[in-house]
């Protein structure tokens, strides 16, 4: 949840936009700061939550994870979005995804 992307999201939206193959845009950069502050605000409250609570943290991360992942699929088959730059970024929510549902020990 906490992760190096989700902080440079916020520090270099520019770079990480330009590093996924994505064109720098205001509506680009816009959302990349979106899915940052997303990305951080889920690692703080995962970190500051007491033990009974991480699993419901974990859950909705999870969740989100999973809805980006789908989203970006969706993208990847409609062919609205180029492959180079929908590949990593699924690969990305995908891997978070997979990361979450084995700290939670989901079959």
């Amino acid at each position: 949840m906490v992760s190096a992307a989700g902080a440079a999201s916020l520090g270099a939206p520019n770079a990480l936009t330009r590093a996924f193959g994505a064109r720098s845009t205001p509506e680009s950069l816009y959302l990349t700061r979106v899915y940052g502050i997303r990305a951080l605000a889920m690692g703080f409250g995962y970190l500051t939550a007491g033990p009974r609570e991480r699993a419901r943290w974990l859950r909705l991360g999870l969740l989100i994870d999973l809805s980006d992942t789908v989203a970006g699929l969706g993208h990847v088959r409609r062919r609205d979005v180029s492959p180079r730059v929908a590949w990593p970024l699924v690969a990305l929510t995908g891997a978070y995804a997979a990361a979450e549902a084995v700290r939670l020990g989901v079959r």
